[in-house]
């Protein structure tokens, strides 16, 4: 997927949390059809969060009284998280807001950890 983005003229690297976060929402229109809005960034752009829009994961969903500790729509975030990583930027992700248990909004709040630097092969 990414080699895929990155071949219809996507930038393959990004320097801060804002070119990451309009990566990805180029990236959900792009393959899921999925509108996000970036928002909440740190002062040092290096952490912000997700808007989701019309999560289409949740649509016909119903979790029960016992099961609201359900994350039905973590796929996303390995998704992102997978993403990001084969282009050697890693990141911690979670859902701060998931419609499905109660909230008014889809937020995921992502964290870029470390840009990973190439290293020669057998260094690790």
């Amino acid at each position: 997927m990414v080699e895929d983005y990155i071949a219809k003229g996507n930038k393959a690297r990004c320097s801060d949390g804002s070119e990451i976060a309009l990566g990805l929402q180029k990236a959900f229109k792009m393959f899921l059809n999925i509108n996000v809005t970036p928002t909440n960034f740190s002062t040092s752009k290096m952490e912000f969060s997700l808007i989701i829009e019309n999560n289409p994961l949740i649509e016909f969903v119903y979790l029960p009284p016992d099961r609201q500790n359900i994350l039905y729509s973590n796929a996303l975030i390995g998704g992102i998280r997978g993403a990001l990583a084969s282009i050697r930027i890693e990141v911690q992700a979670h859902f701060v807001q998931d419609q499905l248990r109660g909230d008014p909004t889809n937020e995921i709040r992502i964290k870029i950890v470390r840009f990973i630097e190439e290293a020669p092969c057998g260094d690790d």
